[in-house]
C-alpha cells in the first residue's frame, strides 16, 4: 500500500514568499517545516513538491539591492561568481555563486566574448560610449588603464587592446601628447643609512571629493608602512602632529630625519622632531658644529627635518602609486 501524499498546500504560499522574496533554500524550506511547523519532511519532497507548484528558480524575479550589490562588485573588480557571493554575503546578503551567476547572464553582464557577433557588438558600444564621453570632455588626459576603469563603470566590459585600438582612432591627438616622444625619465640612487634614518611622509588626496583624507608615513630604508591614517582631514598641523606621537610612542623610537614637503599642515611636526633630535644629540654629548667642524649654537633644522617637493619624495609617493594600482585607481573615476 503506497504511503499517503504529504498534505504541503497549506504552507504554499508561506513557502512562496520565503523562496521568491526572503531568498531562502529548499534547506530553509525544511528547516522551517520541521522546527516550527512540526511538518515530518524531507528535502527530496520539497523539492518535488516545488516543482509540482512552478516554484522554480529560472521564474524568479530578484531583488534590486541584490542586482545592484552584483553589477558593482562585477564591474569594479574581477572576482568569480563564488567570490562575489562570498562578499556579499559577509555583507547580510543571502545569494549563492549561481544566483550571482543567474544575476549576470540575466542583465547580460558576461565574462567573456566567444561569437564575432557579439565581439562586433562590443566594438560598436565601445566606439559610441568613447565617442560620446569625448564630445562631454569626461576622459580627455585619461590613460589607457583609467580609461578602462571608466568604462567598466558605465557597464562595459571591453578587450583592453580593442579600446587602446578605438580610442588611438578617435582621438588620435590626445593620445599622442600624453606620450610625448617616449621619453623615459633616469631613476637615480637614494642612499639610506639605515632603519629609521629617514621617515618620509605626505598626505594622499585622490578621494578628497568623497571626504576621504589619506596620510602617512613610510621608513626610506626598509620601506616598512610607520602608519596610514584615514579620516576627515589630512591638513590640519595639530591631526599630522598627533598622528606622529602616536607612532612615535607605538613604535617607541623616531627617525633621526622627516622627509616631507613644506605643507602648511607640517609645522608642528617639525617642531617635535626637531625638539626630540637635539634632546637625543645632547644626551648623547654631541655639540652641533658646521661644515668646516667649527661649533654652532644650535642645532640646524636641516639636520632633523629635510622639505623638498613631493616628486622628489620619492619614497612615500612610490607607495601612493602602488596604492592608486592596487586599490583606490577605480573609485577615482566618476
Amino acid at each position: 500500500m503506497p504511503r499517503p501524499r504529504l498534505e504541503l498546500d497549506h504552507y504554499r504560499d508561506e513557502i512562496y514568499s520565503r523562496i521568491f522574496e526572503d531568498g531562502g533554500t529548499i534547506d530553509d524550506i525544511v528547516s522551517f517545516l520541521r522546527d516550527e511547523e512540526q511538518v515530518n519532511v524531507t528535502r527530496k519532497t520539497v523539492q518535488r513538491r516545488c516543482t509540482e507548484w512552478g516554484f522554480t528558480q529560472r521564474l524568479r524575479e530578484y531583488p534590486p539591492e541584490w542586482i545592484e550589490a552584483v553589477r558593482i562588485s562585477f564591474f569594479s573588480s574581477f572576482l568569480t561568481d563564488v567570490e562575489i557571493a562570498e562578499d556579499l554575503q559577509d555583507m547580510g546578503f543571502r545569494i549563492s555563486a549561481w544566483q550571482v551567476k543567474a544575476v549576470r547572464l540575466e542583465h547580460g553582464w558576461k565574462r567573456r566574448t566567444n561569437t564575432a557577433e557579439e565581439l562586433q557588438r562590443q566594438w560598436d558600444e565601445c566606439v559610441k560610449a568613447l565617442q560620446d564621453a569625448l564630445e562631454e570632455g569626461s576622459i580627455r588626459g585619461y590613460g589607457h588603464r583609467l580609461l578602462w576603469a571608466h568604462l567598466r563603470r558605465n557597464h562595459l566590459r571591453v578587450r583592453f587592446n580593442d579600446m587602446k585600438e578605438i580610442i588611438q582612432a578617435l582621438d588620435p591627438v590626445n593620445v599622442r601628447h600624453r606620450r610625448p616622444g617616449m621619453v623615459t625619465s633616469t631613476r637615480g640612487e637614494y642612499i639610506c643609512e639605515g632603519p629609521d634614518e629617514v621617515w618620509s611622509m605626505d598626505g594622499y588626496d585622490k578621494l578628497n571629493n568623497w571626504g576621504i583624507n589619506i596620510y602617512g608615513a613610510i621608513d626610506a630604508y626598509s620601506r616598512r608602512l610607520i602608519w596610514v591614517y584615514t579620516g576627515i582631514t589630512n591638513r590640519t598641523q595639530v591631526s599630522i602632529a598627533a598622528q606622529f606621537c602616536k607612532a612615535v610612542q607605538f613604535h617607541n623610537k623616531f627617525p633621526s630625519i622627516i622627509r616631507s614637503d613644506r605643507g602648511t599642515e607640517t609645522s608642528i611636526l617639525a617642531d617635535i622632531q626637531y625638539d626630540l633630535g637635539i634632546t637625543d644629540m645632547y644626551d648623547k654629548g654631541i655639540s652641533p658644529v658646521d661644515e668646516n667642524g667649527e661649533g654652532l649654537d644650535e642645532w640646524p633644522l636641516r639636520q632633523f627635518y629635510v622639505y623638498g617637493t613631493s616628486t622628489k619624495n620619492i619614497r612615500i609617493e612610490s607607495w601612493w602609486r602602488q596604492l592608486r594600482k592596487g586599490q583606490t585607481g577605480n573609485w577615482q573615476v566618476r
